[in-house]
């Protein structure tokens, strides 16, 4: 039982450890290469989470013809579109273009990007899943005409091996039987394009109505954009916003935000883990102190015996730190079993940049540390009294 409370404190606490630096490390990566994301008028939070970390789905959708205009305009250097699309054996679909590998920095690891409809791309946990490589096709019922599969991502650490990557004209050729995409999807919008120095013109009112219509074929779910420096950020963010229908955000500032609503957080988590781990302290204590009274006979009869009074205040340091070296082995196997369940009872896309195994061994030490000071305290007064067991008093009858 005491190993058993003492595993389980120090299994929380080295989760908590974990979740505490891997989660800024891989949100930083999650939003690497993306500076500003537009999307439809809603929650910039909610769109965070769908439109980078792809936890949930889009509140609505833009139209096609919103991407030229962003393209179109002198502060923009990169504008990438995603298309949140079907599920395919719980994999996400994403139509995208090949740039949107290029700004996340994905690695190929077999084949080439997808140039032609129906031409996907898997990420390295989804290619596993489901057990296809360069040439394979699959469907289902989420996925009426074959995928192509062109390409195999190595492993990023991040959303990116969880997900089926392919063309957006893929998921636009899904909505309707003949499989023919409208004519002039991508032409994109007439007229010339601004001046350098001059501020973004407005949306067209067709455009301005359509963003907040109805989900039609060619529409996109999100839009990267990458400024052309901090001055065009400045200018793109609050013209933007003024937009119907449009709602461009900054991940990092909204994170930031996020972060400093939630400053009480890590203080809230710390005071809970130090009485959780006060609580499983103070119960193993009870149950070790409770076995060393019932066995006080058997420290006296080693003193009858001979046995200096340093061996016998021995015996209960080196029971606490027994028990806690089973307990950090228990703790080790519990934070392993905990992230590999965690991984299958979420979709393949949600928690997925959290990592397929845990980290228990990077703060091994910091745990090892922690378990040899809750022995020690633990084994104080057990050991002190062994120190100043009164054999002669013991031994007289009624003791």
């Amino acid at each position: 039982m005491s190993v058993l409370l003492m595993s389980l404190a120090l299994a929380v606490a080295g989760l908590l450890l974990q979740l505490a630096q891997r989660l800024p490390q891989q949100l930083d990566h999650e939003l690497q290469g993306t500076e500003l994301l537009v999307g439809p008028r809603g929650d910039p939070w909610r769109q965070i989470l769908s439109g980078l970390l792809f936890l949930g789905e889009p509140s609505s959708s833009l139209p096609y013809e919103a991407l030229p205009l962003l393209r179109g305009l002198p502060q923009v250097q990169q504008a990438v579109p995603v298309l949140i699309g079907p599920r395919h054996q719980s994999l996400l679909v994403l139509g995208t273009e090949p740039a949107f590998l290029t700004m996340r920095q994905a690695r190929l690891a077999q084949g080439r990007v997808f140039e032609h409809v129906m031409e996907v791309v898997l990420g390295a946990d989804a290619s596993q899943r489901l057990g296809l490589g360069v040439g394979a096709q699959f469907s289902g019922a989420d996925v009426q005409r074959p995928f192509v599969v062109v390409g195999v991502l190595a492993r990023q650490g991040s959303t990116l091996d969880g997900l089926i990557l392919t063309d957006l004209s893929s998921l636009w050729s899904l909505r309707q039987p003949s499989g023919a995409l409208p004519a002039g999807l991508s032409e994109g919008l007439g007229g010339a394009d601004p001046l350098a120095g001059a501020p973004p013109r407005a949306l067209p009112a067709a455009l301005d109505g359509a963003v907040a219509g109805e989900e039609s074929l060619g529409d996109i779910s999100f839009v990267l954009v990458s400024p052309a420096g901090p001055e065009s950020l400045n200018v793109l963010l609050p013209w933007l916003n003024t937009q119907g229908g449009l709602l461009a955000a900054v991940p990092r500032d909204e994170i930031g935000r996020m972060k400093a609503s939630l400053a009480w957080l890590p203080t809230l988590l710390t005071t809970l883990l130090s009485l959780l781990l006060l609580c499983a302290w103070l119960a193993a204590f009870a149950l070790m102190l409770q076995a060393q009274e019932q066995r006080r006979q058997d420290l006296v009869l080693l003193r009858v015996l001979g046995a200096p009074a340093w061996r016998v205040a021995l015996l209960p340091v080196l029971e606490w730190l027994w028990v806690s070296a089973l307990a950090l082995g228990m703790a080790w196997v519990a934070t392993e079993f905990a992230w590999i369940q965690s991984r299958r009872l979420a979709a393949p896309e949600q928690l997925h940049w959290l990592g397929t195994q845990g980290r228990m061994m990077v703060f091994g030490g910091r745990l090892a540390v922690l378990g040899l000071l809750l022995a020690l305290a633990g084994a104080a007064w057990p050991a002190w009294c062994a120190w100043r067991l009164q054999v002669s008093r013991l031994l007289q009858p009624g003791e």
